[in-house]
């Protein structure tokens, strides 16, 4: 099975789990605040918020990255971290294979549920 099929799984597993309220929401390639509807969805559900986007060329496979995507990228994330700014919040960066990251974060944080919007 591969890497994405276990994610999934693990995902599913997190939102049936609901303890201490805490929820994660992954930013992928929709970096915005507004109409958005895993946020949306996070926010009313939970008492705490964690932002965060995982960079993982390892996962990008036949389509790495281009130069230009890069740039894109890097401002996207400076501007959506101001929109955090404004709302007292701050955006995790991390750098590595998706799975063994949320992994990671949601043991640091005690993160007991992971938002994010379905790619396409």
């Amino acid at each position: 099975m591969n890497n994405h099929f276990h994610l999934l799984v693990v995902i599913i597993i997190m939102m049936v789990r609901m303890k201490d309220n805490v929820v994660i929401v992954w930013f992928r390639n929709d970096l915005r605040l507004s109409d958005h509807p895993a946020l949306s969805q996070a926010c009313q559900q939970a008492n705490a918020v964690i932002p965060l986007y995982i960079w993982a060329p390892e996962d990008e496979g036949r389509w790495p990255m281009g130069s230009a995507q890069k740039v894109w990228l890097h401002h996207s994330l400076i501007q959506l971290q101001k929109a955090l700014d404004k709302k007292n919040s701050r955006l995790i960066l991390r750098k590595g294979s998706s799975l063994s990251t949320l992994k990671e974060i949601i043991h640091e944080t005690g993160g007991e549920r992971c938002f994010l919007s379905s790619e396409i």
